[in-house]
């Protein structure tokens, strides 16, 4: 069976760009990641497959090279949490939460705890992160890397007790900080330098929840396969045919739906922005823009990565047809 792709980028006004500078700073991160010897050489090639660096590029277009580095890294060093934490028993999931945040929160002093590999990864990457950046960034950050990594304990809860996820609404949430989704937004504040009153104003927030919420849907539907041949049901498509007792095209039309209404609700909400004072405003407008680019990058590097479409190769556009093997 083939179900049509829905046209998730309809009436979305910004277009796919890559920074141009991607060749010499991807080759810089990737470098880095292989000198940790962190990966084994399976997990290594499929890094390379995924072309983390290339997302990166595709996330932040315009950012100058150490900002793109910082991004190339962030991604690099989420997927490989995610590997890591993957295989590990709950209680090793949460040993791994803590030798994280230890090594964010004292990266200049001795590990609180005994630390591995991962925690040697994260001190290494904060420490080349917080170069040149403020205090009050890094605690922004730090504060959404431990929702991140309180996830993924919870997610490793939820696999263990083989618990299947029946509320759309507390998969979403999962999903938000799960995905490293806040991660890539709070990153891009540092291009900014907007005060913390203007991020954290309900509607700013709210308008970052609809981005990351609009990417995590656009990952889920493309990944739909070949998360389906692992038997992995975490995806907006399982839980919205478990909750709703749909089929599968029933839930892919439900789940297009949800997506589209969040993108209108996000230009809707562009015209009649809060005012922060003229030194704000304009800035802010640009800040909501880069965010929106973030569901056009993540979008097309979903469509060509072999991360989600095996060996397929990549989705053309035009035909807006995914094939559906598990039904």
């Amino acid at each position: 069976m083939k179900l049509a792709l829905p046209n998730l980028l309809a009436n979305w006004p910004w277009p796919g760009r890559v920074n141009p500078l991607q060749a010499e700073v991807v080759t810089a991160s990737d470098n880095w990641v292989s000198s940790l010897n962190a990966l084994c050489t399976t997990t290594q090639e499929v890094l390379s497959t995924c072309k983390f660096g290339r997302l990166a590029s595709m996330l932040y277009p315009f950012a100058d090279a150490k900002q793109l580095r910082r991004g190339c890294d962030l991604i690099n060093v989420i997927f490989i949490i995610d590997d890591l934490t993957e295989s590990m028993e709950v209680s090793e999931v949460e040993k791994a939460a803590l030798i994280i945040m230890d090594a964010f929160n004292n990266p200049h002093n001795l590990p609180r705890y005994a630390e591995d590999v991962i925690g040697k990864i994260i001190r290494q990457f904060w420490l080349l992160t917080i170069d040149a950046t403020c205090e009050s960034w890094q605690q922004r950050f730090i504060a959404a890397f431990q929702r991140y990594v309180d996830s993924v304990v919870q997610q490793a809860k939820w696999k263990y007790d083989h618990v299947e996820i029946s509320n759309v609404d507390t998969y979403m949430a999962q999903r938000r900080e799960n995905s490293g989704g806040w991660l890539t937004v709070v990153l891009l504040e540092l291009d900014f330098n907007l005060p913390s009153e203007v991020y954290d104003h309900p509607v700013i927030s709210a308008l970052c929840v609809h981005v990351i919420d609009m990417a995590s849907i656009d990952n889920d539907i493309l990944s739909y396969n070949v998360e389906q041949s692992r038997g992995d049901n975490y995806n907006i498509l399982c839980v919205v045919m478990n909750a709703l007792s749909l089929d599968l095209p029933q839930a892919l039309v439900w789940v297009a739906r949800k997506r589209q209404d969040l993108a209108q609700s996000f230009l809707a909400h562009l015209t009649s922005l809060p005012t922060f004072g003229e030194e704000y405003d304009g800035l802010l407008t640009k800040f909501l823009s880069a965010v929106a680019q973030l569901v056009t990058g993540n979008f097309m590097w979903s469509l060509e990565c072999e991360r989600y479409r095996g060996n397929e190769g990549p989705i053309i556009l035009p035909s807006r047809e995914i094939a559906s093997r598990n039904i």
